[in-house]
């Protein structure tokens, strides 16, 4: 199956001070299964308002990550979001029992009141066999330019695509090249070991898979959560189908 990582995340209403009360309680409660823990600050850039005449500025968030013993899945959780990580997917039915079953002991310690985004994302590597190209698995829609025609090299091209779900956005971006980059920029720093690489010189592509929903302070349960899940899921897999042939699929399958 070309599935290599996959993220669920949950976000809420801030809660301040998070590392110095809740998170050794949260250690101790989700170390059994996921006993790997580090904290990490990320560096982030600030753009203020234009025209409040302020200047961008490098703010550090805290981040804490909750891994299990092979590295391969884990909680990360910040101050206003939980997100279930992995590079080890087998089914949406077993995912989201993990993230359920984590967040539910998250939720004991923070007693989250309010959730403002939910969202669900996965990170497809399409890698054709020799004597095998990409039209074979993905529509040809996708494929753009015949830069094989043009040019002695295949080069790199990306498509992007957005548009409203029955439940939120859901924003779709197909990347094709021959490098060995695989993980979209915004996850590169992700720290779970890899579940497949790509050799340099082999065709590939990158589907990026990004639904989400945008709340209004709805009332956080676990419950809610897994259902808004679920519903982002059903039009993500639709969409997957549609994306790619039926050769791809029966082989995948």
């Amino acid at each position: 199956a070309p599935v290599i990582y996959v993220l669920a995340q949950v976000r809420f209403s801030a809660i301040t001070k998070l590392g110095e009360k809740y998170i050794p309680n949260i250690q101790e409660r989700l170390r059994g299964e996921y006993p790997r823990f580090q904290h990490i600050q990320i560096q982030e850039v600030a753009v203020p308002v234009e025209g409040s005449g302020q200047v961008a500025q490098v703010v550090s968030n805290p981040r804490w990550e909750f891994s299990d013993r092979s590295n391969r899945a884990g909680f990360i959780v910040t101050e206003n979001a939980i997100t279930y990580q992995t590079t080890n997917y087998t089914t949406f039915e077993e995912f989201l029992e993990k993230f359920s079953a984590g967040v539910a002991k998250i939720h004991e310690e923070l007693h989250i009141a309010l959730t403002t985004r939910v969202g669900l994302r996965y990170i497809d590597l399409i890698v054709p066999e020799e004597r095998e190209s990409l039209d074979q698995y993905v529509t040809e829609r996708l494929l753009g330019f015949p830069l094989h025609d043009i040019g002695r090299e295949p080069g790199q091209q990306q498509t992007v695509a957005v548009t409203k779900s029955t439940d939120g956005m859901l924003v779709l971006r197909f990347r094709q090249d021959q490098s060995d980059v695989i993980m979209p920029g915004d996850l590169a720093d992700h720290t779970l070991v890899p579940s497949r690489s790509h050799p340099v010189g082999r065709p590939k592509a990158i589907l990026d898979t990004d639904h989400y929903s945008l709340l209004d302070g709805v009332e956080f349960t676990v419950e809610d959560v897994n259902d808004r899940l679920a519903r982002l899921h059903e039009v993500t897999s639709d969409a997957f189908k549609i994306i790619v042939t039926e050769y791809a699929w029966n082989k995948w399958r």
